[in-house]
């Protein structure tokens, strides 16, 4: 058994059946720790792949390096997807590149013309950080991938107040660009429908697809950004990424690097976090 116990109240959310893979089995919680955390524990019992986690509220959500993710009652969408894709543990990238490129998407359709991705998972909403992913894996045997957990927050309702100063001028909500309240359930079920459309497309067509779509929307290509990765901090022009997912800074020189993680920093632009 993998079930998590819960009380399904969030939103008017159901099962998509129609989904070859996400969102076809949802469970939702008033409130959790971490969508995160439940999909792990659901993951290494054996839930089978596509299982979806949603809670009205976190109280302990994650975002990358350890940062908290603000998750008020009530206001946003924090989601968690199981996934077992058959790839080597090295291209485990490929799935939260898929994500993003999903979560843009289905945003695209509230707003036209004003989202864009930053690698390696924000999205952004004229230029302000509207969508955070968090993937985590479990390795298998010989270097395969178990499972991949990935956590999707997006922010709906929410404003200033919700994010506290800190965050205030470098995220953003659909609300604050619509100037209206947006139907949690309906942004949901673009996310959902999305990434279902995404990730059968990286699995059954490999990951070309994806990373022309990626590129397609990203902030950074051709932009001078630097990368803090640990003690190591170093500056370069973003110009692609490649087929494991990684970002490619100065393909043109010799000093060329693939970048497979770090914070990201756009010069001239403020740290989204």
């Amino acid at each position: 058994m993998y079930g998590c116990g819960g009380k399904n109240i969030y939103m008017a959310v159901e099962p998509m059946h129609h989904h070859k893979i996400i969102g076809r089995e949802l469970h939702t919680f008033s409130s959790v720790a971490s969508t995160n955390s439940i999909a792990l524990q659901m993951a290494q019992a054996g839930a089978p792949e596509g299982v979806t986690i949603i809670a009205d509220e976190q109280t302990g959500g994650r975002g990358r390096l350890g940062r908290v993710w603000q998750s008020p009652p009530g206001v946003n969408l924090y989601m968690s997807v199981i996934l077992r894709p058959a790839l080597s543990a090295s291209d485990a990238p490929r799935v939260t590149i898929t994500a993003g490129v999903a979560v843009a998407e289905a945003l695209t359709r509230f707003c036209p013309g004003d989202v864009s991705i930053k690698w390696p998972n924000d999205v952004l909403l004229k230029g302000r950080k509207v969508s955070g992913i968090l993937s985590e894996m479990k390795t298998g045997e010989h270097g395969t991938i178990d499972f991949v957990i990935v956590g999707i927050g997006v922010n709906i309702n929410s404003d200033g107040d919700c994010l506290g100063p800190a965050l205030c001028h470098s995220a953003i909500s659909l609300k604050e660009v619509l100037l209206h309240e947006v139907s949690r359930a309906e942004v949901t079920n673009e996310v959902i429908m999305s990434f279902d459309t995404w990730y059968n497309i990286l699995i059954s067509r490999g990951f070309n697809d994806v990373r022309k779509q990626w590129r397609s929307r990203c902030a950074m290509m051709g932009k001078e950004v630097t990368i803090r990765d640990g003690d190591t901090t170093f500056t370069g022009v973003a110009e692609d990424i490649d087929m494991t997912g990684a970002l490619i800074l100065d393909a043109q020189t010799s000093n060329s690097r693939h970048v497979i993680s770090g914070e990201i920093i756009i010069t001239g632009e403020c740290i989204c976090c």
